[in-house]
């Protein structure tokens, strides 16, 4: 009987350690998520006033803009408890998210994957002030997106157009 009272302690206590550690994450991963909230919106002010104060008008509009897009919940979701309610409430989420940051680490040591999407974001950025009629700036980034592609900029052109082709499909 005695035997029973112990594993009985012990699977008790394994129990409501699950579910006071499941509570503790669930509500630090949603503060985490609003302290990186919060850290953009003040990055895109601040950037949004330093633009402005160098005359870069363009720029202080577009970080404006973004600032506008974070605090209103159907432009951003992705920092909203519905989007990430599974996350919150998984007592497995943690070791998943180590396991998905060990599996990027590891495919992408050198980080070329992640210097390629910003070459692809800035191409299809440069392609958009073009058409604006803002050639100085779309050239800046032309150039910018070739130098991390390790591409021409014909080449990163001919790649971006490629891609807009495909976003009509």
């Amino acid at each position: 009987m005695k035997k029973f009272t112990i594993a009985g302690a012990l699977v008790c206590g394994i129990l409501i350690g699950m579910v006071l550690y499941d509570r503790i994450i669930s509500t630090s991963f949603s503060s985490y998520r609003q302290v990186i909230f919060s850290s953009l919106l003040a990055e895109e002010e601040l950037m949004a006033a330093r633009e402005e104060r160098k005359g870069n008008q363009l720029a202080a509009l577009f970080h404006r803009w973004n600032a506008v897009r974070f605090t209103d919940p159907e432009q951003v979701r992705a920092f909203s408890k519905e989007r990430n309610h599974e996350i919150d409430n998984d007592l497995f989420a943690p070791l998943a998210l180590l396991m998905l940051n060990e599996i990027s680490n590891a495919s992408d040591p050198d980080k070329r994957g992640m210097r390629m999407i910003e070459a692809y974001q800035r191409g299809h950025l440069a392609y958009q002030l073009e058409h604006l009629g803002f050639s100085k700036l779309a050239s800046k980034e032309w150039e910018t997106a070739a130098s991390l592609s390790k591409h021409s900029i014909s080449q990163m052109k001919l790649t971006i157009s490629k891609l807009r082709e495909n976003f009509d499909d």
